[in-house]
């Protein structure tokens, strides 16, 4: 799957990105607290998904091109 320039500069991609940002900093914030192994490693997994998610953007100097995310 590819994203245009022009769905990358859309009004709905900016919210995502900020959306996902904010979920981000949650989740670390969230990590940061005594949790047991199984949150932990559940927490880290959301940190996970979000930071493959924000990789496809073109400023973020990790856009992939093959398909995947």
């Amino acid at each position: 799957m590819q994203i245009s320039d022009n769905e990358f500069n859309s009004d709905l991609w900016k919210r995502l990105v900020e959306y996902l940002n904010a979920q981000l900093e949650r989740h670390h914030k969230s990590n940061e607290k005594s949790l047991s192994i199984e949150l932990t490693h559940e927490v880290r997994g959301k940190i996970k998904t979000i930071r493959q998610l924000l990789s496809i953007t073109p400023d973020s100097g990790n856009r992939r091109n093959d398909g995947n995310i």
